[in-house]
């Protein structure tokens, strides 16, 4: 909580840094910097096992049977995958799987996508919404399965900030829950259509005309968050951040196996977007001094 406040004061105080263009922009600059600096690019190669051998990571295999070695492997992965999938309990430290197993990821998101006609009536493009402020029981009802009716809520307008977001005349929203992977009776389609019909009559308080402008709508769920990340149940942030596994108390970046990092939000800082890529600099920089000193 104190880490959150913070982060919250960080912003009344300092603003906020947002990016120029579209978000998805970021990893295609750092793509870019990567080939720059004479590096190579594997896009939709996925990586089925990282290569251990004489108790040292050395590259990883790519699905398909195809190999590339390194002098060190950095994973940003779903930390699950990349030591009981990738590596194998067996190549582990004792004790080292049993922790891992008893680490609880974070909360996913349900979240809705619309395309809209005309501009939303906002001042402001980030908006936390808190119906009613006993955040413990809502923390309850989501570790039971449940999303109740009254929950908080984020109501965010990309194109508000970005305009490229959308086309002349339209603009893009996010409508979205804090969501638990195992929701009490699944994630069909009712749950879906219950979801986002809650998410709609509550964004009607600040947006009344809201749904008779809505052109364009897509909804996703945790499942859908794994499928497309990795992340186990969707975990929208690594770890869940409780005391026992926040900060210090999150995975090393350097791992139980020589040769072998971690980067992301699996490891510290810990989740969001500066927080991961804060994370890749501090291991890379911590990478090239160990490299250097091999010399």
């Amino acid at each position: 909580m104190i880490a959150m406040a913070s982060l919250e004061m960080s912003y009344l105080q300092e603003g906020v840094a947002v990016l120029q263009g579209k978000m998805e922009d970021l990893p295609l600059l750092l793509a870019e910097n990567l080939t720059q600096r004479g590096g190579t690019l594997y896009p939709r190669h996925e990586v089925k096992k990282i290569i251990v051998t004489g108790g040292k990571a050395i590259g990883v295999q790519i699905k398909g049977g195809q190999t590339a070695t390194a002098r060190a492997v950095i994973s940003n992965a779903d930390a699950t995958t990349t030591f009981l999938q990738m590596i194998g309990e067996d190549s582990l430290p004792p004790g080292w799987s049993k922790r891992l197993k008893g680490m609880r990821p974070s909360f996913s998101y349900f979240i809705t996508y619309l395309g809209v006609e005309g501009q939303p009536a906002l001042s402001c493009s980030n908006n936390e919404v808190f119906p009613q402020y006993d955040l413990e029981q809502e923390y309850r009802s989501l570790a039971a399965g449940e999303i109740p009716a009254a929950s908080s809520y984020y109501l965010l307008a990309p194109s508000l900030v970005n305009p490229s977001h959308a086309p002349q005349g339209y603009s893009t929203l996010c409508l979205s829950y804090k969501a638990p992977y195992h929701l009490t009776g699944g994630w069909d389609e009712g749950a879906k259509k219950t979801l986002v019909e809650q998410l709609l009559s509550q964004a009607a308080d600040m947006l009344p005309d809201l749904r008779r402008r809505v052109v364009v709508q897509v909804s996703s769920t945790p499942l859908t968050i794994e499928r497309m990340t990795g992340n186990r149940w969707g975990a929208a942030y690594g770890w869940a951040q409780i005391p026992r596994q926040a900060g210090l108390y999150r995975l090393s970046r350097v791992a139980p196996i020589a040769g072998l990092y971690l980067a992301g939000h699996w490891t510290a800082p810990g989740g969001g977007v500066a927080a991961a890529m804060a994370s890749g600099e501090i291991t890379a920089e911590l990478i090239g001094n160990r490299l250097r000193e091999e010399q």
